[in-house]
């Protein structure tokens, strides 16, 4: 098991520039999924019903587009990362290999980015509810807010988002050889084309869940 993790860690690190964006979508998905709930949570918000409503739509819609989102951008670095994986079958790697190192890489990246994510959206979270209290026109009494009914939920919507990312990338190397790998990278390779595009899109949709909320 550790020579995987290593194995894990090293193929994060080699392919930093390709998970940079799948870093930041998931980490800045996480941490405003975060915010929406913890502020939602609020207990200087639980005499505005019409505001605490909003803010759970608002976090329903975020959760939504994190799984379009991001379930996007995982089969982006998958699609790249197809010749790396056909050339560990060629070398004599199983599967079950592949897949125990997959599942080791999917776990390094989920710690990295709910720790990150969360702590970003516990910082920002203050600063929303301050915004909130003055447009309310109610009194702020700065508190550190740390809601764990919100901390549970970003745990568990994100660790299904993760799963189903995982379960995604298996079924990918369980039912291609490696001639249909190596013919993969250049499948991935037409993606930039319009990644730039998608991932504005996705950072807008997500933009909009918060402004619903």
């Amino acid at each position: 098991m550790k020579f995987y993790l290593k194995l894990a860690l090293g193929n994060i690190k080699k392919n930093k520039k390709l998970y940079s964006s799948y870093f930041i979508s998931t980490i800045f998905s996480i941490a405003l999924y975060f915010i929406i709930k913890t502020v939602g949570n609020s207990p200087t918000l639980k005499d505005h019903d019409s505001i605490t409503m909003f803010l759970n739509l608002g976090g329903y819609v975020i959760a939504l587009f994190s799984l379009i989102f991001l379930f996007y951008t995982n089969s982006f670095v998958i699609k790249n990362r197809k010749k790396e994986i056909s050339l560990y079958h060629i070398l004599g790697m199983e599967k079950r290999n592949v897949r125990s190192m997959m599942l080791l890489e999917t776990i390094v990246i989920a710690l990295i980015s709910l720790v990150s994510g969360i702590v970003i959206g516990m910082l920002l979270s203050q600063i929303t509810s301050v915004i909130i209290l003055r447009i309310i026109h109610k009194s702020i009494h700065f508190s550190l807010i740390f809601s764990i009914d919100a901390f549970i939920k970003t745990i568990i919507i994100f660790s299904i988002i993760f799963f189903l990312s995982l379960i995604y990338n298996i079924s990918v190397v369980v039912r291609s050889n490696p001639i249909e790998l190596l013919k993969g990278q250049n499948i991935g390779e037409k993606e930039p084309k319009t990644k730039i595009f998608l991932t504005l899109l996705g950072i807008i949709a997500l933009g909009a869940g918060y402004y619903i909320a």
